[in-house]
């Protein structure tokens, strides 16, 4: 005897395409939408970005992002973009200007490599 579709059976259904739907929606765009790119400024931090209290930058930025809650920066001109990731790369090149390899998002940089500028 065949059993009838009834409302439970519609239910599942609707649970399934659901699922599906939302496994679909939350899985991450593929990595060409997370081109790197690369930058170049002056690595600084979000605390003093590029205008430091003391004449020696280098001490001053290691000393806001140690000490001071900040976040290491790379400054272009009067923009400001935080850095994530391999952050301790940029400690030798804090206060200095650098190339910085990475992916852009929005106001922040997740950092994949950093070398001095030329």
């Amino acid at each position: 005897m065949k059993t009838p579709r009834g409302w439970k059976t519609i239910l599942a259904g609707s649970l399934v395409a659901s699922a599906a739907f939302l496994t679909y929606a939350i899985t991450p765009a593929p990595a060409l939408a997370q081109k790197e790119t690369t930058l170049t400024g002056i690595i600084g931090d979000t605390r003093c970005g590029n205008a430091h209290e003391n004449s020696d930058s280098r001490a001053c930025v290691i000393d806001c992002v140690k000490h001071m809650n900040a976040y290491y920066a790379l400054i272009i001109g009067q923009r400001s973009y935080m850095l994530q990731g391999k952050t301790a790369l940029l400690e030798p090149l804090a206060g200095q200007k650098a190339k910085v390899t990475g992916i852009l998002r929005s106001d922040s940089f997740m950092v994949t490599s950093a070398s001095p500028a030329q």
